[in-house]
């Protein structure tokens, strides 16, 4: 099976950045590990722009998706009835599969 990741890109609205956290940290993310496919699941915050601006996402979540399909994944995600809060503005949802080889230093 191969190997893809799908990733979303959100910010919090504001004043409710704890509230998110908590929801993708004990709900979300535990959810979404029941789905068959969904392998592992890793959360990204900015540490700090290397770019002049301020980045337009403050979160990185990546899950890793395990399947001959994985848009039957996302689906069943999608279809799956998980409680959702209104205390993030989703930006950006992708799934990704890999391009070339992994590289590594030395």
């Amino acid at each position: 099976m191969a190997r893809y990741r799908l990733i979303t890109l959100v910010n919090a609205k504001n004043g409710r950045e704890a509230e998110m956290n908590d929801w993708y940290d004990n709900q979300h993310v535990p959810d979404l590990l029941t789905i068959p496919g969904v392998v592992a699941a890793q959360r990204f915050k900015v540490r700090n722009a290397v770019a002049p601006a301020e980045p337009l996402f403050r979160y990185m979540n990546v899950f890793e998706v395990e399947a001959d399909d994985p848009v039957a994944v996302l689906a069943e995600i999608r279809k799956s009835g998980f409680p959702l809060v209104d205390a993030f503005e989703l930006v950006s949802m992708a799934i990704y599969e890999p391009h070339a080889e992994r590289v590594t230093a030395g």
